[in-house]
C-alpha cells in the first residue's frame, strides 16, 4: 500500500520480486486530506514531509484506510515514511492495523535514517555533548606534536580547545580531501596526504577502471593519529573516508570503514 503521488517508493518493483518468490501481491494506494496539500507540488511529496503530517489523529485515519484496502491479505507492506522523531507513530499504527504491518525503506533521504541521526544527536546532547549544526571548521593551531585549538565559521574569534580531536570530514565528495592541478591535499589543517606528486599517477585513462585517487587520504600511524609535516599529532585522529588506503566506491565499504574506524579511535582514546 502506497500513498497517492509518493514517487520515492516502488511497489511494482517490490511486488515483482515477491511474486518471483512465489507470493501473490496486490497493489493499493490511498490519500488523505492532510496529504493533498503536499501533492500540489512534487517537491513537497517527500518522506520527511509525509512523516510530519502523519501524527496524532491522522494515524487513526491511515489505519482505517489500510484496514479497508488490506482485505484478506496476510501481510501489509508500506513505505517507511512514518515516525520522523521517534518510533511511537510506527508502534501506534501497527497496533491499529488488523494485519501484520511492515515498512520498506524508501529513496534517501529516508525517514529511518533521519530518525537514527536525530536520536543519536539527542543522546549525544544528553551525555553532555554540544552539537554545532551547520558550522564548519576553518583551521587549527598545532604546537609541537599536539593540536591545541580549532576555529569555526560561526564562532569567529572564539576558539575551541580539547584534549582530543577526531577528523571525520570525508573524502573528495565532501571536500575533506581536495585536489588542484599539482597536488592532493587536506584543506583544513594542512595534514599530510598519502598521494604521489605526479598527476598522471592519480587516474586511469579508462574512466571505467579503478582510479588510484579514490584510495588517497590523510596519513596516519597504526592508531589512526594524523600526521602533519612528517610528525604525528599525538591527540588528533582521523576516521572514515578521509583516511587513505581503501576505495569505498569500488569496494562498497564506506559505511563499514566509517563505523569500524570510529569505534577503534574511541577505544584508543578511552584506553589513554
Amino acid at each position: 500500500i502506497n500513498f497517492n503521488g509518493y514517487l520515492d517508493f516502488y511497489p511494482s518493483f517490490i511486488a515483482k520480486g515477491l511474486e518471483e518468490a512465489g507470493l501473490s501481491c496486490s497493489l493499493k494506494s490511498f490519500t488523505l486530506p492532510e496529504l493533498e496539500t503536499l501533492r500540489k507540488s512534487s517537491t513537497e511529496m517527500r518522506a520527511a514531509n509525509i512523516a510530519r503530517v502523519i501524527v496524532g489523529d491522522v494515524i487513526g485515519d491511515v489505519a482505517r484506510e489500510v484496514n479497508r484496502l488490506a482485505g484478506d491479505a496476510d501481510t501489509v507492506l508500506m513505505p517507511a515514511v512514518i515516525g520522523l522523531f521517534d518510533d511511537e507513530p510506527v508502534k501506534l499504527l501497527r497496533e491499529k492495523v488488523d494485519r501484520p504491518l511492515y515498512f520498506v525503506s524508501t529513496q534517501p533521504m529516508s525517514v529511518g535514517g533521519m530518525r537514527s541521526q536525530i536520536r543519536l544527536r539527542r543522546y549525544f546532547k544528553k551525555l553532555g555533548g554540544t552539537y554545532l549544526l551547520g558550522d564548519s571548521v576553518t583551521n587549527g593551531v598545532a604546537e609541537g606534536d599536539r593540536m591545541m585549538k580549532i576555529s569555526t565559521v560561526n564562532l569567529g574569534d572564539m576558539e575551541l580547545s580539547a584534549d582530543y580531536f577526531i577528523l571525520a570530514s570525508g573524502s573528495f565528495f565532501s571536500y575533506g580531501i581536495m585536489a588542484n592541478p599539482v597536488s592532493i591535499y587536506e584543506p583544513i589543517f594542512g595534514l599530510d596526504v598519502k598521494a604521489p606528486t605526479t598527476r598522471s599517477e592519480w587516474y586511469h585513462k579508462d574512466i571505467f577502471k579503478d582510479h588510484a585517487y579514490m584510495r588517497y587520504g590523510v596519513t596516519t600511524d597504526d592508531e589512526f593519529r594524523v600526521m602533519k609535516d612528517g610528525r604525528t599529532l599525538d591527540n588528533m585522529y582521523a576516521v572514515g573516508a578521509v583516511l587513505g588506503g581503501c576505495n569505498s566506491m569500488k569496494e562498497e565499504s564506506g559505511a563499514g570503514v566509517a563505523l569500524m574506524t570510529s569505534m577503534k579511535v574511541v577505544d584508543n582514546i578511552l584506553a589513554r
